[in-house]
């Protein structure tokens, strides 16, 4: 389907030279000796002294060149795996990652979250139709060193979908690519691929971490698709103009495709531009204000349009610490402009407080906006048989309607209804209850808890997952 479109062709053209101008005379920041050797015996102008990179626009387009027409994202079960392909319109959506905090509605109330908070994640991930794939937050019971280990052992043990992996220091980046093999037991032999994706991001402005290039070497060696995250905010780390934002955003992303590629052709690479706003009158940095609602869409039909890369940026989320009226406006206006935009992956389903806290009753709606999300994209049948001619033409003036017509009969069923979303007159509602509409989420959610299970892993799988954790503990908690 067409997308609507925030900038015009002159604007991506102009913005694209832009963003090669920079990459090639200004550069980027790397301090990773080993990418830095890398990328220069591949062609780049290395200045190893002030640890600076710069790309010519022939290697640029080269290394864009060379991007995959389709990236797969595996599951630990093939019916969920995701194929992303340019040509298609296909529409995807994740969980929120890296949240701190939980929303234990039927316990502490708001809490640090628990390994046990991750595994019912993975699990009532698995329930929900319309949430592709999931990523571990941050547990306060695991130890600090190896947090993202345990974090994504849970998560491997308690979902059948793909996760989305964030690491959380250079030296779990193994360990994590070892649990993910461990997990596809003697699938591995056979070429296919672990059930889980990278995230590589930069240090805004057009700065990378040592960590973030080490994720990019062992995604590009494993082959594991690598989400290229820019996460600017605007007034603060970007400009504060959506056009700023766009330009800086879309930039460093560029430049991680191009370090992708001239390490190992072929990388499959994802777009992922997150778009924050500076709140000037209480400095928070915000996800879901109209502006960074922008930053997201405009960002991620220049990315589609100047370098042909699949993208993927925030559709779910609020900057409210609960999920109220404000945060419904927010998290909806937010799905709905970033699907029309054209984006491959929604994420963010479940998070509130601007990413920090994860709860599971908003992860239960969010599902829902998904599934509506994901109509929106879908192309719109032009026809005989759905433009109804025949009725029409058929009609009797003044007394004819479409109630009881053939044709409404063959089609009603078509529509989306979801659980939580009701349509009832006042009396109605008042009768069964006149619960609000997170009341009614929070009732789904219990009865869904009642036949929460994981599928259970071989004794073999079990054991090799737990040697990994042990060694990586023995390793990374010595200190």
């Amino acid at each position: 389907m067409e997308t609507f479109k925030l900038l015009g062709h002159k604007d991506v053209d102009y913005i694209y030279n832009k963003s090669i101008s920079i990459l090639s005379k200004k550069g980027v920041k790397i301090t990773h000796a080993n990418a830095l050797s890398i990328l220069e015996k591949a062609g780049a102008a290395v200045d190893f002294k002030n640890q600076m990179v710069y790309f010519s626009r022939d290697i640029i387009e080269r290394a864009l060149a060379e991007v995959p027409e389709i990236v797969t994202l595996t599951a630990s079960e093939s019916a969920y795996d995701i194929v992303i392909s340019r040509s298609q319109n296909g529409l995807y959506s994740r969980t929120n990652t890296g949240a701190c905090y939980y929303v234990d509605i039927d316990g502490e109330g708001y809490r640090d979250i628990k390994l046990s908070d991750i595994a019912e994640l993975g699990q009532l991930v698995d329930a929900l139709q319309f949430i592709d794939f999931c990523a571990y937050q941050v547990p306060a019971d695991a130890p600090p060193q190896s947090a993202d280990i345990y974090a994504l052992k849970t998560l491997l043990e308690n979902t059948s979908k793909h996760v989305w992996v964030q690491p959380y220091s250079m030296e779990s980046v193994r360990y994590l690519i070892e649990l993910s093999l461990a997990r596809c037991g003697h699938q591995a032999s056979s070429g296919r691929r672990p059930p889980i994706s990278l995230i590589a991001c930069s240090l805004t402005p057009l700065c990378f971490k040592d960590l973030d290039m080490e994720i990019i070497l062992q995604g590009c060696k494993f082959g594991i698709p690598i989400h290229l995250c820019s996460l600017p905010t605007s007034g603060g780390t970007a400009p504060f103009t959506v056009a700023g934002f766009v330009l800086m955003a879309s930039t460093e992303i560029l430049a991680m495709a191009v370090i992708a590629q001239l390490i190992k052709s072929g990388t499959p690479v994802i777009a992922t531009p997150l778009s924050f706003t500076l709140d000037m009158m209480t400095t928070m940095a915000c996800q879901s204000t109209v502006e960074a609602i922008l930053g997201a869409a405009a960002s991620t039909q220049f990315i589609k349009s100047a370098y042909n890369l699949p993208t993927h940026t925030y559709g779910f989320g609020s900057d409210t610490a609960i999920t109220d009226g404000q945060g419904i406006a927010e998290r909806t206006l937010l799905g709905a402009v970033v699907a029309l935009s054209g984006v491959d992956i929604m994420g963010g389903a479940g998070q509130v407080e601007t990413a920090k806290t994860l709860d599971p009753v908003t992860l239960v709606i969010d599902n829902e906006l998904a599934g509506m999300s994901k109509i929106l994209r879908k192309e719109i049948t032009v026809d005989d048989e759905a433009l109804a001619l025949d009725d029409i033409f058929e009609l009797s003036f003044g007394n004819d309607q479409f109630l009881t017509r053939e044709h409404t009969l063959r089609h009603c069923r078509e529509t989306f209804r979801p659980i939580n979303f009701l349509h009832f007159n006042r009396e109605i509602w008042l009768a069964k209850g006149g619960k609000e509409f997170y009341s009614r989420a929070l009732e789904k959610y219990r009865a869904m808890k009642k036949d929460f299970g994981c599928k259970p892993l071989t004794k073999e799988v079990k054991q090799d997952m737990e040697n990994i954790i042990a060694e990586a503990d023995k390793h990374l908690c010595r200190i």
